[in-house]
This record gives C-alpha cells, structure tokens and sequence, in this order.
C-alpha cells in the first residue's frame, strides 16, 4: 500500500504533475492554507485588513527590489530572491500582528512565539517556519544584527535573504498606515539616484499629500535602515489621481 499525504482524487493527480513539470510545489496550497487559518484564527477583520495592505505595499517593494537584483550587476548588499522569498514575506506580514489577541505590549513578540510554537504551519521546514516567525518579530522595534544568535543555525544566504526580508517587511509596516495605501498604488523604481518608491491614490479624491507627523518619523528611520542595507538611498513619493 502506497501512502499518500494528499487527498486520494486530486492527490494522485498532483503527484503525478509533480513527477512531469519540473519546479511544480507539491506543497504550495497547503502551506497557504496554514498561514490564512492562522491569521484567521488570531485576527479580527481589521487586523485582517491590515496585515493584507501590508502584504500587499511589500509585494510591490520586492518585485521593484527582485527586478534590480537580477539585471544590477554592481549589486553588494542583495542576494538574487526568488518567488519562495515572497512567500515568507506574505506570510509574515499576514501574521505579524497575530500577536495584538494579548494586547500591543511587545505583540511582536508574542506574533513570533504563536507561529514558533503549536505547529500552525505546515508544509515549511524548521529553517523556514522560524524565518517567518522572525520576519513577524522584527517588524517594529530594535533590528536584529546578523551576529544575533537568533540566527545561529541559519546559513550565510538565510541571513542575507533574512536581511533584506526584514527590511521590506519594516517598510511596508510604517507605509500601511498611511490609508490611501491599496496593492495598485506602489512602484519601487531605481535610477543612479537611488531607489524611489511611489505612492498614488487612484480613489479620485482630493488628499492631503503629507504624510502624518508621526508615521513620517518612524518611515525616516526606517529609509535610514535601507539605505544602511543596500547602500542605496530611497525616497517616497506621494501622488493623487489629480496631481498627474
């Protein structure tokens, strides 16, 4: 008798794609299925709500960032990322405030211990599990040096991509706050000037262009931490549907 883990119709099929089509993720569904019923199960609708904007502002940030890694041939500080980098990024903007069910005291760390503990994850190996729940941890507050025992057990290429993850993830956090913000309305661009990243609001209205006092300080240091990062500078640039 041969076991499979997969349903007994559509598993017999997938298998057998799988053994055709080279690259074909026996294991991709399930794994997403995971992350969304572990935000789910932690997160109202708004947080819901939240953690899909961010997703959604680090998804443009990553292509623009994955784009200018494979043609910049002067690149020192990016490793080539590929679409398995994206999908730890996804997941842990989709859990990285899991953790708000216990209050906003050091939820971030509380994100981290509910996805490292419990098993809610399946499909992804320890190494991957724990990247995720570490991207959720350090959203927000103090940056992890790659030094950190956190990342011990991780190879010299986990630590770069864990790097770069981590610097998407803490942008998009700080931008998601800012509510013209949908999946539409970002593009990270690079000239010799350095990276820009626009923002538009396609809703038609009349906006103020300004970033809030409070999310503009928190975005300065995170522009800060990217330039460190990538030797690059990066400016953000806000537009309305009638500014052109």
């Amino acid at each position: 008798m041969e076991v499979s883990g997969y349903a007994l119709g559509e598993g017999v099929i997938a298998e057998k794609l799988a053994e055709v089509y080279d690259g074909f993720d026996l294991n991709a569904n399930a794994r997403w299925r995971s992350v969304l019923r572990l935000a789910s199960r932690f997160n109202n609708k708004k947080r819901m709500t939240s953690a899909a904007s961010c997703a959604s502002i680090a998804q443009g940030i990553f292509a623009g960032l994955r784009k200018w890694s494979e043609i910049d041939d002067n690149r020192s500080k990016l490793v080539l990322l590929d679409n398995k980098d994206l999908e730890y990024l996804e997941a842990a903007c989709l859990l990285h405030n899991i953790g708000l069910v216990t209050g906003k005291k050091g939820y971030h760390k509380q994100s981290y211990h509910i996805i490292m503990n419990g098993e809610h994850l399946h499909g992804y190996s320890t190494e991957e599990v724990k990247l995720i729940a570490l991207l959720a941890r350090h959203h927000r507050k103090k940056h992890l040096q790659l030094d950190h025992h956190s990342l011990n057990d991780f190879t010299n290429e986990m630590k770069q991509k864990f790097r770069v993850l981590c610097t998407i993830i803490r942008l998009s956090a700080v931008l998601k706050q800012y509510q013209i913000l949908n999946s539409h309305d970002i593009e990270l661009s690079h000239s010799l000037e350095g990276f820009k990243l626009v923002v538009r609001d396609t809703s038609g209205g009349n906006i103020d262009q300004s970033i809030p006092a409070a999310i503009d300080v928190e975005l300065r240091k995170e522009l800060d931490h990217f330039e460190n990062v990538f030797e690059q500078k990066l400016s953000v640039v806000v537009l309305s549907s009638s500014s052109g």
